[in-house]
């Protein structure tokens, strides 16, 4: 590789030392050095074969990241080593972990080298500009952190015209009680991704609490949505992200109860309920529905758990829960060193829900009751519920 800010002229690791031939070929290489560095590069016993575009981005990444590294002397500032370039998927993601220990991912073709730096909090992720991008359309970025109820990590945003960045977003988590692994991912906007510039994840005090980082690319896509209700923003395989959330609102809780045909919508919990071993909840209905959907949103149950649903004392089955892919950013390794079984979670809400049938129930007072069942080991962190409701089927007015 050849870098304009080398020390000496290009002599690709050759050292020649026989008196008057080493100054002779050192002269000459001085006077030709691009002939040679090219006729070298071109040799088909050359230990790397790269393509003239990769050459040129490998290049730049290399080159800048060996200059990073030689004039800055600061500890806390965190780079890629430089292996990690990576040049064959046009929609690889960038991730970046910042605990417990600190890594930055292979960098695709597409990203600048991020950095994390402990002394300020925060790190900072480039946005390379759209306007050179030929099949990207867009960028969102997944934020992986522990919500202690302390508000989260706030985001800021720096465009390229700008001497200081300025708040994007006041915090990603809630004001309350702890939960445990939050995730959120929310889109970088189009006027800084335009022509680019860099966000910034600051968690001052707190900076340990922040997981990981991952920024993707994506594209636009036409889409019918046949409700009124919903504005979905980014799709995410299986995974609809509604615009007010992707635009950096905190989720707000469902509360009473709505009727659309015949369809009754009842909630069942107008706030965040832990779910330490069980939780119960109490109802009556004036008589029986034809059919019910329970519907929650749960964060912090292990893969390997699951959770049983019994509706007055009989068992319904276990709770279905929403479906994810194993490249998901959210998804986390905490793996112990010297641990030769995998331990893997999943941070943020996922949905659930289990179907009811008529046979279940009762007229007016009913038990339905959440019964967490652990894999073979305990659960490793506190299982939060939220959005508890159930969707009614009815023929005839039902009331609750």
């Amino acid at each position: 590789m050849l870098c304009r800010n080398s020390p000496l002229p290009p002599l690709f690791g050759l050292t020649v030392r026989l008196g008057s031939i080493s100054l002779l070929f050192y002269l000459f290489t001085s006077i030709f050095p691009i002939s040679l560095a090219s006729s070298l590069e071109r040799s088909p016993t050359s230990s790397q074969e790269l393509s003239p575009t990769l050459l040129t981005i490998s290049q730049k990444f290399l080159c800048d990241r060996q200059a990073s590294s030689q004039s800055s002397q600061d500890t806390n500032l965190i780079s890629p080593p430089l292996s990690t370039v990576e040049s064959n998927d046009p929609w690889a993601p960038l991730k970046i972990t910042v605990s417990p220990e600190p890594n930055i991912g292979p960098i695709p073709h597409w990203a600048l080298p991020p950095h994390i730096d402990k002394e300020s909090s925060s790190v900072e992720i480039p946005i390379p500009p759209l306007a050179e991008q030929t099949d990207i359309e867009n960028f969102a970025i997944t934020i992986n952190f522990m919500d202690m109820g302390d508000g989260g990590p706030l985001i800021e945003k720096q465009s390229k015209n700008e001497a200081f960045p300025t708040l994007l977003y006041s915090g990603l988590g809630i004001n309350g009680p702890a939960l445990g692994m939050n995730s959120r991912t929310i889109t970088i906007p189009n006027d800084l991704a335009m022509d680019g510039g860099k966000i910034i994840v600051r968690h001052v005090g707190r900076f340990e609490q922040l997981n990981s980082i991952t920024l993707r690319p994506g594209r636009t896509a036409m889409v019918s949505v046949l409700s009124e209700n919903n504005a979905p923003a980014i799709i995410d395989h299986s995974t609809i992200i509604e615009q007010d959330l992707a635009d950096g609102a905190l989720p707000i809780l469902k509360k009473g109860d709505a009727t659309h045909g015949r369809v009754t919508t009842a909630s069942l919990s107008p706030s965040i309920e832990e779910l330490d071993g069980s939780i119960e909840f109490t109802f009556d209905i004036s008589s029986k529905p034809a059919a019910t959907l329970f519907k929650t949103d749960i964060l912090g149950l292990d893969l390997e758990a699951h959770i049983d649903v019994e509706l007055n004392g009989k068992s319904v089955g276990p709770l279905n829960i929403s479906l994810f892919e194993l490249d998901a950013p959210e998804l986390l390794d905490e793996t112990k060193k010297n641990d030769s079984s995998p331990q893997l979670q999943i941070a943020g809400w996922r949905s659930a829900y289990i179907y009811i049938s008529q046979d279940y129930w009762r007229e007016k007072e009913n038990h339905l009751l959440l019964i967490v069942k652990p894999s073979g080991n305990a659960q490793t962190s506190k299982i939060h519920l939220k959005n508890s409701s159930l969707e009614i089927l009815h023929t005839a007015s039902l009331k609750l």
